[in-house]
């Protein structure tokens, strides 16, 4: 047992100098995140009324460098009314992230103080929310981003992400929301109407 521990300090500083990145302790990650994703009424007209908004609430759970990997604790969808009332809400926990460690990886500026800007791009995520009540349906979504390139003309709010999105209530043969490289609003939740 002495002997592998003594020899702890000489893997460590082998695998720094083999380029192998040790993950870093929960303690030394970045803060919780909360980022919605606000659908409008008419996506590049930014006063326009929100019919829809998609919330996740992130962990960060491991960091290599400046990258750091996020676990999307949930997600939760709110639809509105022509009032900007909320009318209808579901919630999926841990959902399904389609990337390789079910994780989404990001590379930020400053790992340690994550800007909103670098959660434009969320990768595809899919499965059943619950409705928040029992005469709510459950709801079926598939949500994937991509930012829209500097200068572009969809770069209509202070953050914008691309959206590809259906969401489709049980029972329905096809989305009654969708969207395709569709601009809407990126916040970080701090004023959200929910």
């Amino acid at each position: 047992m002495r002997r592998c521990l003594a020899a702890a300090p000489a893997l460590i500083t082998l695998a720094i100098t083999m380029g192998v990145v040790v993950p870093t302790a929960k303690a030394d990650l970045p803060p919780d995140q909360t980022v919605t994703y606000r659908l409008h009424v008419i996506p590049t007209d930014r006063a326009s009324a929100t019919h829809s908004e998609i919330r996740l609430e992130l962990a960060a759970v491991e960091q290599f460098g400046s990258e750091i990997a996020w676990q999307v604790r949930s997600i939760r969808i709110t639809r509105f009314d022509a009032e900007s009332a909320s009318i209808s809400k579901w919630l999926d926990e841990y959902p399904v992230v389609q990337t390789a460690s079910g994780l989404w990886h990001i590379l930020h500026a400053d790992p340690m103080a994550p800007t909103l800007d670098e959660f434009a791009d969320p990768p595809l995520m899919l499965g059943i929310a619950t409705g928040a009540t029992a005469y709510t349906v459950n709801l079926e979504y598939r949500i994937e981003g991509t930012s829209p390139p500097p200068g572009s003309p969809l770069n209509v709010y202070e953050v914008t992400s691309l959206l590809d999105y259906a969401l489709t209530p049980e029972g329905e043969p096809e989305p009654t929301d969708e969207g395709e490289d569709e601009p809407v609003e990126t916040t970080d939740g701090e004023d959200d109407p929910t």
